[in-house]
């Protein structure tokens, strides 16, 4: 008789363990098999636009401790184990959260999601790690770019990285060879960060709501006039604002160099900005809120992060408002989403404390600096392109 229930516990656990597994992977195959939908939306700011159509429930992974067929599934197990006469095992069986699941506050982002920072080591000394740098805030030559004139650029060299790892395999450098006749095949360029001022417009996530538009409403007194362009692009994050006085910076850069990690990634993004501002001026303290991305001061956005990867190569990136021209256009718009929530530059907390303004130039080298630091790069100047 007891060998007999001793077999039977047996066969059940191994028919519980087929059962988990085969839950956990037809779930895992949905997910793969899941595909975006598009449509054609008629939008009163951007015309005729193609978006996404996402699924209106969210997904939850099967290794969640929180929620799911896999806690379902347990409780279910340890109600048997302990039927069966073993507390010990329904005991170990059932899930233990580690707190329980909170609802997110509008406009943050979940704690998964948000992520933390942890310094980049890496064998190779910096000097190896060779990145090309296109700054347009240098010299005369520090016109405004427009932003599909940007957006182009981003685009190319995103191209010629993809080249790069179609023909040397996921195996290969993306940084600058020391010897520039060797690595990259000629105009091909690998690795690169581009620094600039925007003309003004308003830029849209693939998932931003138009709502946050003001100027879409004739009636709001804070719309710009004239009317600053709207336009939507394949970035995550809410509208923001790009102009004159505010540096934004695109690193298009191969994570599997770095840490192929997105959410890190944001983080190291963030930390350069905050080493750049304590750099800029004496007292001046930037840091993260818990919650959301970017980068405060005295309760002030100063930052901007948002970002796509194809690939594990970046696109987009962060945009620092430098002076007080900056931020004369926010008004027209919701930033990042964040309802009553205000933006502040440098200069208007520099010159609070009585120290010099910078110029969108100065801190330029200063943000280069820190981004060399986080990365563990080298950034080397590169002719521009036209």
């Amino acid at each position: 008789m007891k060998s007999r229930r001793n077999c039977t516990c047996l066969w059940f656990s191994l028919a519980l363990c087929i059962h988990i597994w085969q839950q956990a992977t037809e779930r895992q195959t949905n997910l793969r098999c899941h595909r975006r939908k598009t449509e054609r939306k008629e939008s009163p700011l951007l015309g005729t636009q193609r978006t996404t159509k996402h699924r209106k429930t969210p997904v939850r992974t099967t290794t969640s401790m929180h929620g799911g067929p896999f806690v379902r599934t347990a409780s279910v197990a340890a109600a048997a184990a302990g039927l069966l006469g073993f507390p010990g095992c329904a005991a170990w069986v059932a899930p233990k959260p580690k707190h329980p699941r909170m609802a997110a506050a509008p406009g943050m982002i979940s704690e998964q999601q948000l992520g933390y920072f942890e310094a980049l080591e890496t064998e190779a000394p910096p000097c190896e790690r060779r990145v090309a740098l296109l700054d347009y805030t240098a010299g005369e030559d520090d016109d405004p770019v427009g932003f599909e004139t940007a957006w182009g650029y981003q685009k190319e060299i995103l191209c010629d990285q993809i080249d790069r790892l179609a023909e040397g395999g996921e195996t290969g450098s993306s940084f600058l060879p020391a010897d520039p006749g060797n690595g990259t095949a000629p105009g091909r360029r690998g690795d690169t960060v581009l620094m600039l001022q925007h003309r003004p417009v308003y830029t849209l996530g693939t998932g931003s709501d138009e709502a946050f538009v003001k100027q879409a409403s004739s009636s709001s007194s804070s719309t710009p006039d004239p009317p600053v362009p709207v336009v939507r692009m394949d970035r995550g994050g809410e509208v923001t604002y790009h102009g004159p006085g505010q540096i934004t910076v695109y690193p298009i850069l191969d994570l599997r160099s770095y840490r192929m990690d997105i959410h890190w990634y944001m983080r190291a993004l963030e930390e350069a900005v905050i080493l750049a501002i304590s750099r800029c001026g004496s007292g001046l303290t930037a840091e993260r809120e818990e919650g959301v991305t970017g980068v405060w001061i005295e309760d002030h956005k100063v930052a901007a992060v948002g970002i796509k990867c194809r690939r594990w190569i970046t696109q987009h990136g962060l945009a620092v408002n430098v002076g007080e021209e900056s931020l004369s256009n926010f008004g027209g718009i919701v930033p990042c989403g964040l309802e009553g929530r205000r933006v502040g530059c440098l200069n208007g907390f520099l010159t609070a404390r009585g120290e010099e303004p910078i110029t969108v130039g100065a801190f330029a080298g200063l943000l280069g600096e820190a981004l060399e630091e986080v990365f563990r790069i080298e950034l080397v100047d590169q002719p521009l392109m036209r």
